[in-house]
């Protein structure tokens, strides 16, 4: 069972994930997310590192969230290129994958380091 989160927990989330969501649209709005290339098809982006992050340091929903912020400003930018179903519906999934990823990591860490504790 979970525990229950307490409010300094709340709190936390909250201006983390506030700070993330913020610093992906300032990346978006002034275009410092995206990272020009010579190819029009191709597009690199910084983007990534805040819905990880949101993912990883506050939880599977903000990093939803954040991707979903990630996702529409692509739309945006690669809308011309790529249709919608290509960029907005696979930007949130960062999020939630690095969270699962994260935590499925934690928990083999764990669980090695308690074997090597009985060798």
């Amino acid at each position: 069972m979970s525990q229950p989160i307490s409010q300094h927990e709340k709190i936390r989330k909250i201006t983390f994930g506030s700070i993330l969501i913020a610093i992906s649209l300032v990346l978006g709005i002034t275009g410092w997310g995206f990272i020009p290339l010579p190819l029009p098809i191709a597009g690199a982006t910084l983007f990534h590192i805040p819905v990880i992050l949101a993912g990883i340091l506050v939880g599977p929903e903000i990093g939803f969230l954040d991707g979903l912020v990630f996702g529409l400003f692509a739309f945006l930018k690669f809308g011309s290129l790529f249709p919608w179903f290509a960029l907005i519906p696979a930007r949130p999934f960062i999020g939630l994958v690095s969270y699962y990823v994260f935590e499925g990591t934690k928990r083999l860490l764990s669980a090695y380091k308690q074997n090597q504790a009985l060798l």
